[in-house]
């Protein structure tokens, strides 16, 4: 495009894609010419993929085109946006019989993948609409929930039956919402949770799966950064859009809402999610998906994306919503949850928890749910000790016992995004080194640390060895497999914030080589071979950890047949009594033979180290 051609709406139209996609940046002092002038020497050409086809709008066929580009080769294609007459927005009120339509056909046709066939023997605190009470409701009442931002606002206490007279205005066009889409009841978290009763409190926070699944529909409010900015288009004009539409997915994914800790799992727990960002509805069930800007012929629907005609998966915004629970989704979920803010650190496991709470899979006879320690996922049979999966080549299957899960999810590793600045070791009272929640309440403000976990438990084993025994707060010590099926027969034993570990162990030292790579140093660990690097949960300086360290073994990651690591804890000496973790440890792959016993391979990989059984307490 000439630089000196008018500036028609054509010319905005590519003018935005290039922005859109990262091909060019937004000029801060350079004219906007002078960029495009200088885009074709610093970019690959562009090219574009323009697909044109008619929608049906209300039994008149409407032209629409859809815009694809890609840079240099074509495994970087994006799609940036669709548009037609039918199409058009206006800032106006929203119509909420568009978004009743969308629930009334998610009721009708998706029993069997967004019905709710749990049950529950209490009552749930809601607001009445219309009245304005605070009442309750018996299980299988219809009600919508709100996900919202708390923002830095403070909950006054509320003692009355009422709801205030002045509410926060997102609240406030939360309840008008409701009353439109022919439901009575609300339930928001700011005024249905007793936040002064800890009992209360702490009976929700443990059964956030009931109450979100147990909702007809979650109104989520994506626009704005706090309580009092409202949902758009209800009672104040929305911003609207031009005929080139704004892609939904990235006002979501960008809004303050998606940044929240606790959002989280109100978005996955939901079975129907009805959207307000600053320009549209969205509507999302576990079959379906609208947008506002789309007629009911909706191109964003999953038969559409299944299609012969591709579309860009960015259409449809939560891509694990309704997914069938497997291990592999729940670790995924976790590490997508770990990115999140939280405003109180206690809340770190507590927002997680309906997830796990939720998780139920079946695998032949096998019945396979889930539980936690200190936020760690364990996953056990509810109708024996043990449960099988394929193993990692799919060619075998891998016998589990929670014992085997929970070993498994004690191999995460944090790593930054950023170069972050190491704290001196803080006080880590509210949880155990060995949990994530140790590292994350360090760094749960400034995002510059990430988690991750071998997403596949089939490829973890060699843990005959390894025993693991948790204790309760009345001194009593259960073997971990034990301690699971106790709490299968009742849910209130409480754990203190130790595990005690029988394994092999060895003594070692971390040296620091260079300042490395992905923002963070380099280190060593003495007496291993070298090609595989130690991952620290924080930064370590010798001259500050004079106590002894040791290599504790938990298992080995198996890729080939022939081939196996071991994967290591490192801890470090408290007292004559406790060690905590300071890191993880994967050592290179090396070729043995499967039948080896683990201490023969440990000795084979260090070769001069002189490895021991010892059973260690972890804090």
């Amino acid at each position: 495009m000439a630089k000196d051609e008018p500036r028609t709406r054509s010319w905005g139209i590519c003018w935005a894609y290039l922005v859109d996609s990262g091909f060019i940046r937004e000029p801060n002092s350079e004219s906007t010419e002078s960029v495009m002038a200088g885009a074709s020497k610093e970019y690959n050409p562009l090219k574009v993929w323009w697909r044109q086809y008619l929608m049906d709008r209300r039994g008149e066929k409407v032209p629409l085109w859809e815009l694809y580009a890609f840079a240099g080769d074509e495994t970087r294609t994006t799609w940036f946006c669709s548009a037609s007459a039918a199409q058009h927005i206006p800032a106006e009120l929203r119509d909420l019989t568009v978004a009743k339509n969308w629930v009334s056909e998610c009721e009708r046709l998706h029993q069997s993948s967004c019905g709710y066939n749990g049950s529950s023997t209490t009552s749930l605190k809601v607001i009445d609409c219309a009245s304005r009470n605070l009442c309750k409701i018996m299980p299988g009442t219809p009600y919508v929930c709100l996900s919202y931002v708390w923002g830095n606002s403070c909950v006054a206490e509320h003692h009355s039956k009422k709801v205030p007279a002045v509410l926060p205005k997102t609240i406030e066009d939360a309840m008008y919402v409701t009353l439109q889409l022919g439901i009575s009841y609300l339930w928001v978290d700011r005024y249905c949770i007793n936040q002064k009763n800890a009992g209360e409190k702490h009976r929700l926070i443990t059964n956030m799966d009931a109450v979100y699944r147990g909702a007809t529909l979650t109104i989520i409010a994506a626009a704005g950064d706090g309580p009092d900015h409202g949902l758009p288009g209800i009672n104040v004009k929305s911003i609207g859009q031009e005929i080139v539409s704004i892609d939904v997915s990235r006002e979501i994914q960008t809004s303050t809402w998606n940044t929240r800790g606790w959002t989280y799992q109100e978005m996955v727990l939901s079975r129907r999610l009805l959207v307000f960002t600053a320009t549209q509805m969205y509507f999302q069930c576990n079959a379906m998906s609208h947008m506002e800007m789309f007629s009911s012929n909706d191109p964003a629907s999953p038969d559409r994306i299944s299609s012969t005609v591709p579309l860009h998966p960015r259409l449809t915004v939560f891509y694990n919503l309704g997914a069938a629970p497997t291990i592999s989704v729940l670790y995924e979920q976790l590490m997508e949850y770990y990115d999140r803010w939280l405003s109180f650190d206690e809340d770190i496991i507590k927002a997680f928890l309906g997830i796990i709470n939720v998780f139920e899979m079946k695998h032949g006879s096998d019945h396979i749910c889930a539980t936690h320690i200190y936020g760690l996922p364990v996953f056990y049979n509810q109708r024996s000790p043990n449960f099988s999966l394929p193993s990692a080549d799919g060619a075998s299957f891998a016998t589990f016992t929670p014992k085997s899960t929970f070993l498994h999810s004690l191999t995460w590793d944090t790593y930054p995004r950023t170069k972050p600045i190491y704290d001196a070791l803080a006080d880590t009272a509210l949880y155990p080194s060995w949990s994530f929640a140790s590292v994350k309440v360090r760094s749960k403000s400034d995002r510059t640390r990430a988690l991750w976990i071998q997403t596949d438990p089939g490829a973890y084993g060699y843990q005959e060895d390894v025993h693991v025994w948790v204790k309760d707060t009345k001194g009593t010590s259960f073997d971990l497999d034990q301690y699971i099926f106790a709490r299968s027969q009742r849910d209130d034993i409480d754990l203190l914030p130790t595990i005690s570990i029988m394994s092999w162990v060895v003594t070692c030292q971390i040296k620091c080589q260079s300042s490395g790579s992905l923002n963070r140093p380099d280190y060593s660990i003495s007496g291993f071979p070298a090609g595989s690097l130690p991952m620290l949960d924080y930064g370590y300086a010798e001259d500050q950890h004079s106590n002894t360290l040791v290599a504790m073994y938990i298992g080995s990651f198996q890729y080939l047949a022939k081939s196996r690591n071991a994967t290591l804890l490192l801890l470090e000496e408290v007292n004559d009594l406790t060690w905590r973790r300071i890191g993880l440890f994967n050592s290179e792959h090396v070729e043995v033979d499967p039948s080896m016993d683990t201490q023969t391979f440990l000795n084979h990989l260090t070769k001069d180290r002189q490895w021991e059984m010892r059973t260690l307490c972890l804090v």
